[in-house]
């Protein structure tokens, strides 16, 4: 055979994932020969630090692949094997929720619960004892295994559900309410300071490049607790902001409708973004994009003036954009109602608040962007244009139409209809 792989060479192209099994040691050997053959004939070259021959066992594409037949990958469900134990009453109840959810599935439940459930009555301590662990792995033994956890079939379709907490990242890919795949992470330092739409669209990067093998080619049905991001999908990829256009473009590579649902009824990714993994290695690179002055039309001074102001007069927005927007609005402050209808587009980078990539200019500075709004002088049409280029607060459009009708060079020199000229009656 090694006579065979050293006249592999001058490589066109590369081949990955090629399978060879047989029920027989002669058989594989056979079939292993015959590839081998084949690839020199069409002059492919195989990496040979890739190459794995006569393992007893394979991942491949969620699957492993043994001589026992086929098991799930230890990979698809480490993000349920390795959950911490709980440290509270509110984690006890967050994992019961998750076994909830699939105890449809799981033969005996209340008996194997039953000393988890103690812990939450209103009388009694939380101590966790060798009975409450011993529940506890047994409970996460029957959620990745069969006849919950099963195997993948291309023929059916598939929903992600995906959430994100103030630390960390969880998703669970389903077909038919059965879980497929399992997936936490932790987020970095740099991503807990994100705004919540931000986290809960990195939840959704975070499911795609993870199920990529499940998902890539199929029409994929995507639920988020987080209702802004239906309208972020709906927009065109400029219309948002600059963050999430990068974290939106390889999401291009898939067919997704992203649903919203509420946040009662995500208790399994909910309970995985909780009791992350440690892992905290970003899906993309360069998130971190540099500073907004190189999008925007201002200057350094006047950007510190807007960075000042914003930070005292929109410190309540800004709290609210960070920590997430209430279901409805009259849950909202009364001065933060009028930006109700544009919170799906609101962030904060640079510590100053934007929609898109236009600056919401605080109260204290919006008489003097008006004044330079109409400094040319220019007409209603004109005046709002050039103001949605660059800057935005609620009720700019009606202000700037008043301010030009109210404008007294306007009145002088706007258009008048010609004077007629005096005609004689017979």
């Amino acid at each position: 055979m090694d006579e065979m792989l050293e006249g592999i060479s001058g490589a066109i192209s590369v081949m990955d994932d090629i399978l060879i099994a047989a029920p027989s040691v002669p058989e594989h050997d056979e079939i292993l020969r015959k590839v081998i053959q084949r690839a020199t004939s069409y002059n492919l070259s195989l990496n040979f630090d890739k190459c794995h021959v006569k393992q007893s066992s394979v991942p491949y594409v969620g699957h492993l692949i043994t001589a026992d037949g086929l098991k799930a990958d230890p990979a698809e469900i480490e993000a349920v094997k390795s959950m911490p134990t709980p440290r509270d009453k509110d984690g006890v109840r967050r994992f019961l929720g998750f076994v909830t959810y699939l105890s449809k599935f799981l033969p005996n439940l209340s008996e194997v619960d039953a000393p988890l459930r103690q812990l939450l009555k209103t009388d009694v301590e939380f101590a966790w004892q060798p009975a409450q662990q011993q529940a506890f792995d047994t409970l996460k033994d029957m959620c990745t295994e069969s006849p919950v956890l099963q195997f993948f079939d291309p023929s059916k379709s598939v929903e992600i559900f995906c959430d994100a907490s103030s630390n960390g990242l969880g998703a669970v890919l389903l077909q038919d309410s059965h879980p497929i795949a399992f997936s936490s992470r932790s987020l970095t330092d740099t991503e807990t300071r994100y705004a919540q739409i931000e986290k809960e669209m990195l939840s959704i990067v975070h499911a795609c490049v993870k199920f990529h093998n499940y998902i890539f080619g199929n029409h994929v049905t995507v639920y988020n607790d987080h209702k802004p991001l239906e309208d972020i999908f709906r927009k065109p990829l400029l219309s948002t902001p600059m963050r999430i256009q990068r974290m939106r473009l390889p999401l291009q590579w898939y067919d997704l409708t992203v649903k919203y649902r509420r946040g009662k009824d995500m208790e399994l990714p909910d309970t995985l973004s909780r009791a992350q993994l440690p892992v905290n290695k970003p899906e993309m690179e360069g998130l971190e994009c540099v500073s907004m002055l190189h999008f925007v039309s201002v200057s350094e001074q006047k950007y510190s003036e807007l960075q000042n102001c914003t930070r005292e007069e929109l410190s309540c927005l800004q709290r609210i954009i960070r920590q997430g927007w209430p279901d409805h609005r009259h849950d909202l402050p009364n001065e933060l109602q009028p930006y109700w209808d544009s919170r799906s587009q609101l962030v904060v980078s640079d510590g100053v608040v934007y929609k898109g990539l236009r600056i919401v200019v605080p109260p204290s500075m919006q008489a003097h962007m008006l004044k330079l709004i109409h400094q040319s002088h220019l007409g209603i049409v004109k005046s709002k244009q050039r103001a949605r280029e660059v800057l935005y607060w609620p009720g700019m459009s009606s202000v700037i139409e008043q301010m030009v009708k109210n404008c007294g060079k306007c009145a002088d020199f706007q258009n008048k209809l010609p004077r007629q000229p005096l005609r004689p009656t017979e």
